[in-house]
């Protein structure tokens, strides 16, 4: 499928990394809703709207210091 026709398509993102942290989080499914560009004019970003959204932060130091 070419990359301009991809907004309003339903994906799933699966696991496939080794953070195993974040791969209880996953398998998740959306849709495409919209196509972003870099600060550098890398266009192959999208953004996945997901049904059912999750929070996750990594802590980065002591006192509640976290990274989303």
């Amino acid at each position: 499928m070419p990359m301009n026709n991809i907004v309003g398509t339903r994906v799933r993102l699966d696991y496939f990394d080794q953070n195993e942290d974040f791969a209880p989080l996953l398998p998740r499914s959306g849709t495409v809703s919209r196509q972003l560009t870099s600060r550098d004019g890398a266009d192959d970003w999208f953004l996945v709207n997901l049904d059912d959204p999750f929070e996750y932060q990594i802590k980065v130091g002591e006192g509640y210091q976290y990274s989303l």
